[in-house]
């Protein structure tokens, strides 16, 4: 009956633990990766599915929050590595300009239709015939002005 009881338990946090990694974002438990006056950049890891490679990835989702009580704008540029390699540091698409109301924030998902898909840090990417995989990430600040 013990052992009976045990592995019960065990499915039973284990279903709720998936549960709670596949749906929830608990951004209490992320990292803090840019604080400023004004803002704060959040990114939690996650686990997605890449419906172009039909294929679970282990992606970053990043949270950007307004930290003020006034409209604000940032631009900032994201460094992608995979494999070890830089593939957007020579890129200049890839930096982004955004508005954030008072107090707001913006946060990323898994859902590859939003229109903030750049929040979404993909964990892998086909380079030919092989997969690269995310192997780190930094997020420079360009600039951040409040508006009004």
């Amino acid at each position: 009956m013990r052992v009976y009881f045990s592995i019960y338990l065990f499915f039973c946090v284990f279903n709720l633990n998936t549960f709670a990694q596949n749906n929830v974002f608990n951004f209490k438990e992320s990292d803090v990766i840019l604080s400023t006056d004004l803002i704060t950049i959040r990114a939690l890891s996650v686990e997605c599915f890449d419906s172009v490679y039909n294929k679970k990835t282990n992606d970053v989702i990043l949270e950007i929050r307004n930290k003020t009580d006034k409209l604000i704008e940032i631009s900032f540029v994201q460094k992608l590595y995979y494999d070890g390699n830089c593939i957007t540091c020579n890129n200049a698409n890839n930096s982004y300009k955004l508005k954030l109301d008072a107090h707001n924030y913006v946060l990323g998902s898994c859902s590859e239709a939003t229109n903030f898909d750049f929040l979404r840090l993909k964990g892998c990417y086909r380079n030919g015939n092989q997969f690269e995989y995310l192997s780190g990430y930094r997020i420079k600040l360009l600039d951040s002005k409040i508006l009004n």
